[in-house]
């Protein structure tokens, strides 16, 4: 899933998506999206704003999603993926 991943994503998208590894490096990126999308539509800031409550949840599932594989997942792709999402989720909502 990874080499797929690499060719699909573009170098500067692939690079945010692996700097973000955990929750917190998370969280960080949806500060920042907060504070880049300050003055834009309220529907990108309030979808950014609905993660908050939920992420707790998210790490909760995929440390019982690795747990479940029979061999160890990377769980910092999944986050750095979703960070991906969301910032393209938001961007198309201006």
């Amino acid at each position: 899933m990874l080499a797929e991943c690499d060719k699909a994503l573009e170098p500067e998208d692939q690079e945010r998506a692996i700097s973000v590894k955990n929750i917190d490096d998370f969280r960080t990126e949806l500060d920042r999206l907060l504070k880049a999308y300050q003055d834009e539509a309220d529907a990108a800031r309030h979808v950014i704003v609905l993660l908050s409550p939920t992420l707790d949840h998210y790490e909760q599932f995929t440390e019982s999603f690795v747990e479940m594989m029979s061999q160890k997942v990377e769980t910092s792709m999944l986050w750095g993926l979703l960070c991906l999402v969301v910032e393209v989720r938001s961007t198309k909502m201006l």
